[in-house]
């Protein structure tokens, strides 16, 4: 369904600049969940802006591909991307008190989607969505955002992005800065909602039990770099980069088991130069010389470490 092929990315800052994507090439394969995993600041929200066509005005595209059908959309101008970002792919942003208008109602919301979509069901589909995502319609409609609880608002805002039956749903952080019952609800919903209509989804998260949960394919991501690709069952039962498993010993277990093992040391490295070597080789516990001199492939064994590569 959409496949990134060597895309790189800086982003301007003073008179520099901070390489935030490099050489990133990933599959999203249709009717299935790709969560991108890795600490903050390692791209994953400027890989999903990317493909929405919604990077910061200080973003720098130095080159690759994002392919939809074979189509880059890095070629499509303003019109075409507004026109495929509700049909074809839409996002559940983290913040869905900053994502609704204060202004309008949630039904007024919804329905001026459709309407500017020129699709003449809005109403149906919008209380068929409401009920899905477990609200109840002649509440929500008529209420304003500040009226929900986050929850609710969040619950909303899935409904929202599903108006224009997309092919593919981003999930930026769906479930922050809410309780531990809410998160497990909306998840419950998600896989619901996955398991009836087969829609691709994009998940990115700092929460492994929801990969666990939701996920079929993980891509891990370090610095930018896309360090593990591999279904989500291998990730946690053989995690084959080092980085993948600094990542999941330094993280809860998915059944509240406390970390094994301490974060590495080191120092993340200068996103104003990257080095020469292996990204993860100033923290990675098993680096060899080989590794500061030359940075590993992912290929087809889909990691990206020296030691790992036959």
């Amino acid at each position: 369904m959409l496949k990134i092929e060597q895309l790189s990315i800086d982003y301007r800052v003073g008179p520099g600049r901070l390489s935030i994507l490099h050489n990133v090439s990933l599959d999203f394969p249709a009717a299935q969940v790709t969560a991108l995993i890795g600490e903050s600041g390692s791209g994953k929200t400027t890989l999903t802006g990317a493909i929405l066509g919604l990077l910061a005005s200080n973003a720098v595209v130095l080159h690759g591909q994002i392919l939809w059908a074979g189509d880059n959309l890095l070629g499509r101008n303003q019109e075409a991307l507004r026109d495929f970002r509700w049909r074809q792919a839409s996002v559940v942003f983290q913040a869905a008190q900053g994502a609704w208008n204060p202004t309008l109602t949630i039904g007024q919301q919804m329905l001026d989607c459709c309407l500017d979509h020129g699709v003449s069901d809005g109403p149906a589909r919008m209380e068929k969505l409401l009920t899905q995502v477990r609200l109840d319609p002649v509440r929500i409609v008529g209420a304003y955002p500040h009226q929900l609880s986050g929850g609710m608002r969040q619950r909303a805002l899935i409904a929202m992005a599903l108006m224009l039956q997309p092919e593919l749903l981003i999930l930026d952080e769906p479930t922050t800065a809410l309780d531990l019952i809410t998160q497990s609800y909306i998840f419950d919903i998600l896989a619901e909602i996955h398991q009836q209509t087969d829609i691709a989804m994009v998940l990115v998260t700092h929460d492994l039990a929801a990969v666990a949960r939701l996920a079929d394919r993980v891509a891990v991501l370090y610095a930018g770099t896309v360090v593990e690709v591999a279904e989500v069952d291998e990730v946690f039962a053989n995690p084959r980069h080092p980085y993948t498993q600094v990542l999941l010993n330094s993280s809860p277990g998915i059944h509240g088991a406390l970390p094994t093992a301490a974060v590495s040391e080191g120092k993340p490295p200068d996103l104003r130069q990257r080095p020469a070597g292996c990204i993860f080789a100033s923290r990675c516990p098993e680096c060899q010389p080989d590794c500061l001199v030359q940075a590993p492939l992912l290929g087809e064994e889909q990691v990206a470490c020296h030691l790992r590569c036959s």
